[in-house]
């Protein structure tokens, strides 16, 4: 079985997790919602004038619903997923809602001729392969690609959301695990798993340093923080007080000295 149970249910954090950190401008070759030309073209333009900061999450979404499809999940479940998807695509731009919504009704309405037209799919000799920006996990990332055949459309989905994330490293690296263990696990093959977590733990292992924690939104949002400012900030009051008060024996002495 090409997809686990908990899989759907890890995608919808996963999109959440997208939403937050990746902003980036898809461009129209990456762009997957659609059956046809026109219709791609129509919804990218659709979103990129109105909802484009949810671009990503919206992008990711039709490409799991393409891979439910040609996997023969059920047309049903797949597009339920799918509606899901884009409903919490859509909590961070509630008034791009009605838009999703309407794809959604379109897809449950018309979709039965693309999902049986994709039992015979094959990928299609121009399908992008997006590398990690990361030069270091360029090889690790090309493996990906051939020990989890089934996924190619994900794994490039899951590398252009990271070469377009405009958080911190930590926060872009984690985004990424979470989206090749999804992958992995609609692969569903020892081999793929095996590869994608060599590349997770070797992106986690580069990225874990102090000056990336220092960086993160996370850790400067965190208690933490705000404690360390605070003592810091006593700290300095305290050390202008006893320079203060040096300062003032100082001029008493100075000024009470025998001539």
């Amino acid at each position: 079985m090409l997809f686990n149970i908990g899989y759907q249910i890890r995608l919808i954090i996963y999109v959440w997790t997208v939403i937050g950190t990746a902003y980036g401008r898809v461009q129209f070759e990456d762009w997957h919602c659609g059956s046809s030309e026109f219709t791609r073209r129509m919804s990218y333009e659709s979103i990129t004038e109105h909802c484009e900061q949810i671009i990503l999450a919206v992008n990711h979404c039709c490409v799991v619903h393409d891979v439910c499809y040609t996997h023969q999940l059920g047309q049903e479940e797949c597009d339920e997923k799918f509606c899901e998807c884009n409903r919490q695509a859509a909590l961070a731009r509630p008034d791009c809602l009605d838009i999703l919504e309407a794809s959604c009704s379109l897809v449950q309405l018309f979709g039965f001729g693309a999902y049986y037209s994709s039992i015979n799919y094959t990928e299609p000799v121009d399908l992008i392969k997006h590398k990690l920006s990361s030069e270091s996990l360029h090889e690790l990332y090309n493996d990906i690609y051939k020990e989890c055949p089934n996924t190619n459309a994900t794994t490039s989905s899951c590398a252009l959301q990271y070469n377009l994330c405009e958080a911190s490293p930590i926060d872009c690296v984690e985004s990424l695990v979470g989206c090749l263990q999804d992958t992995a696990s609609m692969d569903d093959s020892a081999s793929c798993r095996q590869v994608v977590t060599r590349l997770c733990d070797k992106a986690l292992k580069e990225v874990n340093t102090l000056w990336n924690l220092l960086r993160s939104p996370r850790f400067m949002r965190s208690n933490t923080l705000k404690l360390a400012m605070g003592l810091s900030l006593v700290a300095l009051l305290y050390s202008v007080l006893r320079w203060q008060r040096s300062r003032n024996d100082g001029e008493k002495s100075l000024k009470y000295s025998p001539v």
